[in-house]
């Protein structure tokens, strides 16, 4: 383990487990805290999806002590990336609580290093995680908490967003940017870190608000222009600026209400994929036996969003060199720099053991989230239009045991344009290909949890 990678705190925490006696009275302090599974099982566009975009989580938790704390988790997300495993990822989260102040540290474990000639293992900070930060308790009701990776850019929870606040940079200072890179040029990317000021009442109400700062290298030559003139004469650090704002209120076995908004500038020069979201939630209780949930979510595209390769190390049109998303005509796609929402209701009848529902989605033609549904991935053959509008409705249910909850769900999707790919026509060349408008889909998501389930609950 190359320990000279690891920062102080991470060591002190690596040592603790090292340096622990496990004795049978230790063993009684692991517990499997989270374990969730969620994945696309068949479709009428692809057939039998089982195992081609496994969503995973897992975390075993370890109580030291009642102030002090460890998770070991792993990770995979591979709808940013299935190749080699790449988001597939160990994490070691410690955690300290001493009176009024507590600090959390998120270690990410690299095994085997896929992009070094040396292999081994490494563990250090996980540069994107919202889990470490350290929090000061300033009374009952009130906290300020300092997050030196990422503020949490996030809202959704059906349309969820991914970190609003995810930007890129170039790392290397080359003359010019194009199709064709040197060894020492690349593609970063970074989550805005800040600080985050939050109330919370003893009767449910609670408010936050947080702002953070980011730099990142960008030419400085006013001529420049990444589509049209990407010659840089010299380079300057520059900063954008990240905004956040809350609002929620629960009140046991009868509603939960969250609203949440995100945004920063200099979308223009950082490719985000997002300027802005903001997302309003809201869980009910009605007549004790049924259950009504909504969401209404808002997305405004960023002004240049770059077409990163799934590696995330470079631009993903070469040839010819177009960097930000574009149709297969080279012209700018249609959502670029737009504003669309998109609206979630579902109603739910609690049995004991089960809880069976209905649902209607609807996405507009510019709304852009994290998943395949989303306006910049679901798109015509020449790329030239989304899906034009969408609407998704269904029927799913709720299974309960214990602290596992399976959730099965079966969708049917309708688009106002063919975005949909044909099973049975499927060339190299997406513009012979069969597209349709219509679709539908099997979906399941286990999860367990120690605290009890999380999935639509109050």
């Amino acid at each position: 383990m190359h320990f000279k990678k690891l920062p102080a705190i991470a060591v002190l925490a690596t040592s603790c487990f090292v340096s622990l006696t496990i004795s049978a009275k230790d063993l009684e302090k692991f517990y499997f805290k989270n374990f969730s599974y969620e994945e696309y099982v068949y479709s009428s566009s692809k057939k039998t999806e089982v195992g081609d975009a496994v969503e995973l989580e897992l975390d075993v938790a370890y109580d030291y002590s009642e102030n002090t704390k460890f998770t070991l988790g792993f990770e995979t997300y591979p709808e940013d990336n299935r190749f080699n495993n790449k988001t597939s990822k160990f994490e070691l989260v410690a955690s300290h609580k001493y009176d009024n102040i507590k600090f959390s540290i998120d270690g990410e474990l690299q095994t085997n290093e896929a992009d070094k000639d040396s292999g081994g293992t490494t563990i250090g900070a996980d540069l994107d995680s919202d889990k470490t930060y350290i929090s000061y308790n300033m009374s009952k009701s009130f906290s300020l908490t300092y997050f030196p990776f990422n503020f949490d850019g996030e809202v959704g929870e059906e349309f969820n967003t991914w970190d609003v606040t995810r930007i890129y940079y170039f790392e290397g200072t080359p003359s010019s940017i194009s199709g064709t890179i040197s060894d020492d040029e690349k593609i970063a990317q970074k989550t805005i870190p800040g600080l985050v000021f939050k109330y919370e009442s003893e009767n449910g109400l609670g408010a936050y608000a947080g702002i953070g700062k980011a730099t990142f290298l960008y030419p400085g030559n006013s001529t420049f222009a990444l589509v049209g003139n990407p010659n840089a004469t010299r380079w300057e650090r520059k900063e954008t600026t990240g905004y956040k704002a809350g609002v929620t209120y629960k009140k046991a076995r009868q509603m939960k209400i969250e609203f949440k908004y995100v945004t920063h500038d200099k979308s223009e020069q950082t490719g985000s994929l997002l300027e802005s979201a903001a997302s309003f939630y809201g869980l009910f209780n009605v007549l004790d036996s049924f259950l009504f949930e909504g969401e209404i979510t808002y997305s405004k595209a960023g002004k240049a969003p770059w077409n990163v390769n799934r590696s995330k190390s470079w631009f993903d049109k070469t040839a010819p060199f177009q960097p930000i998303f574009a149709d297969s005509t080279n012209k700018i796609q249609d959502w670029v720099g737009k504003s669309d929402s998109a609206y979630a209701l579902k109603l739910a009848y609690v049995f004991d053991g089960a809880t069976p529902y209905v649902f209607y989605r609807h996405q507009g033609e510019y709304f852009v989230f994290r998943e395949r549904e989303s306006a910049h991935i679901l798109r015509t053959a020449d790329d030239s239009k989304s899906h034009g509008g969408l609407d998704r409705f269904g029927v799913g249910s709720y299974f309960k045991k214990g602290n596992f909850t399976i959730n099965p769900e079966f969708e049917m999707l309708r688009a106002k344009n063919p975005v949909f790919s044909s099973s049975s026509d499927v060339r190299d060349d997406r513009l012979l290909s069969t597209f349709k408008k219509n679709d539908y889909l099997f979906y399941i998501k286990v999860d367990y949890n120690f605290d009890g389930s999380k999935l639509f609950a109050l």
